[in-house]
């Protein structure tokens, strides 16, 4: 049951009437106590009841929702994170008439039981603009960033911009895993006995939890690589290469646990586990050397279907809208006297465009300062009569970069055979993944001329590390 306070105001008021009045107002309370007041000039006293309730934070419920799925709930109204940090807001309404001149605060801590002389930080709050007797508070480090916040005030939702950097804050940065409890106040100044003083009413205690969670530490479940495994392994990598992340090599060394070698091995002493907010955790110490000696010697082949990461587009005249200039088929049951790996191509079929047109491809498993060859297989025609042969380009460079290296210009592929194209020699990236780009290169004279077509048959592409 909520604590309930009864106080009271007393205003002077001019008596209607002329009869004999006492000098004095006596109020017998219902603990036995009498309190006296002397009337007024006008010789009557106007006593009014204010009842209290305390203050409550409006809709305290708050849910972030992490990487992993997890959803951590906060006691508050808003939760703001710049750079893994957080920052919270509160926001509350009171009911105190004027006549009581009270300074909204919140007390802050680390432990319950909090009032204004016993709590870790105590801050006073401003009335909100344009909402009179409503009150909010930010709680964390200092951010500079404006930050909204949206509440629920008299069924209306309104939104509100917090600029100001130094008042109602509570500056203090926000542990991990740490519970923390607040409660809003109102330090209040009454009249007792003829007296004035202070009185504190006090709001509900509430807490909130900093959610700890995996990703925070650096663990995972399955384990990934620790910060100190990944900056070992980082020096395996020659000088100017930026060494990859977790989240490049993750596929990697799942696929490296199913070989054989790495099942003989075992990796106990080197993993660490730890109990989160959304888990049990764990952590690699160590990468051992044999999974970096497996990815830089392995071929990689990337698949013509599955691994197509874009196809070239062109602006409609007349809905603004980007649509592809090639339609991928893919071409299966190939007769196997063609040599074609896996018996399959994909053929890109040219739409009505007078463009032409390219293929991106995308390996991520192409590691940073390995040297690789680079062979295309380019299939036969076999599906159209037709036995025009095609030039293209290609282009590659590291995932995320903004300069392309051509590898070869103007190559000519027949459409009467297999051709396996090696269209470069120690080829390296300086990051994680490699982008391949393979574009038509017939103009339109050689087109009309049925000199060369833009169609591409792309049968596999092979990247063979050569040291």
């Amino acid at each position: 049951m909520k604590t309930r306070n009864i106080l009271f105001v007393i205003a002077l008021i001019g008596s209607m009437t002329c009869s004999v009045a006492q000098d004095v107002t006596i109020l017998h309370m219902k603990d036995g106590t009498t309190r006296r007041y002397t009337n007024g000039i006008k010789e009557a006293t106007n006593i009014r009841f204010y009842e209290y309730a305390p203050s409550e934070t409006e809709t305290p419920h708050y849910e972030t929702t992490h990487d992993n799925g997890y959803q951590a709930t906060w006691d508050v109204n808003q939760v703001w994170t710049i750079d893994g940090k957080y920052v919270v807001g509160l926001f509350w309404q009171s009911d105190i008439p004027n006549n009581f001149q009270a300074r909204h605060g919140v007390c802050f801590g680390t432990k319950p039981g909090l009032n204004v002389d016993d709590c870790d930080n105590k801050t006073y709050a401003t009335d909100l603009d344009g909402y009179p007797g409503c009150h909010y508070m930010v709680i964390g480090e200092k951010w500079k960033k404006n930050m909204e916040m949206t509440i629920n005030v008299e069924n209306k939702e309104p939104s509100f911009y917090i600029y100001d950097e130094n008042n109602n804050r509570i500056i203090t940065p926000l542990e991990l895993g740490q519970t923390y409890y607040y409660r809003t106040f109102a330090e209040c100044q009454v009249d007792e006995s003829g007296q004035q003083k202070t009185i504190v009413m006090y709001g509900t205690e509430r807490s909130f939890k900093v959610p700890k969670l995996m990703a925070d530490f650096g663990y995972a479940n399955p384990a990934r690589f620790s910060l100190d495994a990944l900056e070992a392994f980082a020096k395996h990598f020659p000088e100017g290469v930026k060494a990859p992340t977790w989240e490049q090599i993750e596929s990697l060394w799942n696929l490296w646990l199913t070989t054989d070698e790495a099942k003989q091995m075992d990796f106990s002493a080197d993993i660490s586990s730890m109990t989160f907010d959304d888990g049990q955790g764990y952590t690699i110490n160590r990468v051992p050397d044999e999974f970096y000696t497996w990815i830089t010697n392995r071929e990689i082949v990337v698949d013509p279907w599955n691994d197509i990461y874009a196809v070239s587009q062109i602006e409609n005249s007349q809905t603004l809208e980007l649509e592809p200039t090639i339609t991928p088929r893919l071409v299966s049951n190939v007769d196997a006297s063609w040599g074609v790996p896996g018996n399959r191509y994909v053929r890109f079929e040219p739409n009505k465009t007078s463009v032409n047109h390219s293929v991106t491809y995308r390996s991520d498993e192409a590691v940073a300062g390995v040297s690789y060859d680079i062979i295309i297989v380019f299939a036969p025609e076999t599906v159209e009569s037709s036995q025009i042969p095609t030039k293209v380009n290609v282009n590659a460079n590291a995932v995320g970069s903004e300069s392309s290296n051509q590898l070869v210009r103007s190559l000519e592929v027949p459409a009467d055979k297999t051709t396996n194209a090696q269209v470069a020699e120690k080829y390296s990236i300086t990051s994680m993944g490699m982008d391949l780009i393979i574009r038509t290169n017939t103009s339109a004279s050689e087109l009309s001329r049925n000199k060369f077509n833009r169609t591409m048959r792309i049968a596999e592409i092979r990247l063979i590390p050569r040291h």
